[in-house]
């Protein structure tokens, strides 16, 4: 294992000193720039899945956010409908009660 690590450690420094003379320094730009490609290639690939990953939590806020209007307006109308009805209910058993009472009157005289 430590052999194999020398060995390695001998040839990357040996291109290291021949890249340094004037021939290699266009080499070792162009390896650069062949090392910069893929870096770029995954930080787009990285900033297209961050953007994606908003666009589904803003898909997921709004889709709450319609749920809880949906909510707060099955509510409200709840709330707006209840005194209808009592006061419907009401008036049902005013009709009724009039209609018990009229009816005792009209039948005693």
């Amino acid at each position: 294992m430590n052999e194999v690590e020398q060995f390695y450690l001998k040839n990357t420094s040996k291109k290291q000193q021949s890249g340094s003379s004037k021939g290699g320094s266009s080499t070792v730009k162009d390896k650069d720039k062949e090392r910069h490609i893929p870096s770029i290639r995954k930080q787009q690939q990285d900033a297209s899945k961050r953007e994606s990953a908003a666009a589904k939590r803003m898909q997921e806020l709004m889709r709450q956010f319609g749920t809880i209007l949906r909510q707060v307006m099955y509510q409200s109308m709840l709330l707006l409908l209840l005194p209808i009805l009592l006061l419907i209910s009401f008036m049902f058993l005013l009709s009724e009660w009039l209609q018990h009472n009229f009816a005792f009157i009209w039948r005693k005289s």
